[in-house]
């Protein structure tokens, strides 16, 4: 193969342009913007929404003025449980006891029944719902907190509430409207507040209700009885005692045995109708009574019953004559005073 003398094209020229400089733009800096601030907004507030009363969404702030609800909502049963376990401090399982929701219980009886040690407050429980007071408080001879915001409107029953109790706490402002039966309620040595404005209408069973109140002293002179049926016992032993109930209606009394035995009970109860009384055994017993109740015997209201017991109705009183009343005789008596 016979080779070109020479080549085909002429070669090109030296380059055409000059070596452009190293690099060909200078370089950025690093970074290419200035860094911003941390953080580049003012923080917020921790939390960024005030705390709410009931549970939210947004978390309140550790600690707070007051404890937060647990959330749990108590039934009978798991209150029951919760008060037997004994833990009341806001490390139980339910928190600390005043934010308990008991709001859909409505059955209190023997809620705290010999919890010989318990003192702690829970005026803040929600207990409107609540018909059974019956012995919530019996036999706690620690407790002494307030119950003042208690809602006690739906109240049916609270024989026995505060019986061996230390309890001594303004509940004048309860509504007891409906509560049929005050049993026992008051047999609270301690107790001495005035609760002369209830409206214990409904209440047929008074008996006993301040039995053991020694430390009671209070007027009820303003108390609507007129369907008590039961005054036995009412202020037996409490050795304070002594205020006017001569305005009380107690028409439809069937049991007066020992209402005021061993009290300090000396007020004019002449105008009393006890024409339905059925037993008065005791009735004043060792107590400070020295009043004439010959119209029990022969006025215009007198006892119905000629067979009604009255042994002891006098005894051990300052009373003129301790003799027994003599029903079937003419006239009856006597009465503390011969009539």
């Amino acid at each position: 193969m016979t080779s070109t003398k020479t080549p085909s094209k002429a070669p090109t020229g030296p380059p055409s342009r000059s070596p452009t400089k190293a690099p060909t733009k200078s370089p950025t800096r690093a970074p290419t913007k200035a860094p911003t601030k941390s953080p580049s907004k003012p923080p917020t507030k921790a939390p960024s929404k005030s705390p709410t009363l009931s549970p939210t969404k947004f978390p309140t702030p550790v600690p707070t003025s007051t404890p937060t609800a647990g959330g749990f909502v108590f039934t009978r049963p798991t209150l029951l449980a919760a008060i037997a376990a004994d833990d009341f401090s806001p490390s139980s399982p339910y928190g600390a006891i005043a934010t308990w929701d008991v709001s859909k219980v409505s059955d209190f009886y023997a809620l705290f029944k010999t919890k010989t040690t318990f003192n702690e407050n829970i005026d803040t429980w929600t207990t409107s719902q609540v018909t059974d007071f019956r012995l919530t408080f019996d036999g706690t001879s620690s407790f002494n907190q307030p119950l003042s915001s208690w809602d006690t409107s739906s109240a049916t029953s609270m024989n026995l509430m505060f019986y061996g109790s230390t309890f001594n706490e303004d509940i004048s402002t309860w509504d007891v409207s409906k509560v049929v039966g005050m049993g026992f309620m008051f047999g609270a040595s301690s107790f001495n507040r005035n609760i002369d404005s209830w409206d214990v209408s409904s209440v047929t069973r008074f008996d006993s209700a301040f039995e053991l109140a020694t430390n009671f002293n209070q007027p009820l002179g303003s108390w609507n009885v007129g369907n008590g049926n039961q005054f036995g016992y009412m202020f037996y032993q409490a050795t304070n005692f002594n205020q006017d109930l001569s305005s009380w209606d107690v028409s439809k009394g069937a049991r007066f045995s020992s209402t005021f035995h061993q009290s300090n009970f000396n007020q004019d109860v002449s105008g009393w109708n006890v024409a339905k009384g059925t037993t008065f055994n005791s009735m004043f017993y060792s107590s400070a009574f020295n009043q004439d109740l010959c119209a029990w015997g022969n006025g215009a209201n007198p006892i119905a019953l000629n067979t009604a017991p009255t042994a002891a109705m006098f005894d051990a009183t300052p009373c003129p004559t301790n003799t027994n009343p003599d029903l079937n005789a003419s006239p009856r008596g006597p009465f503390c005073y011969t009539c």
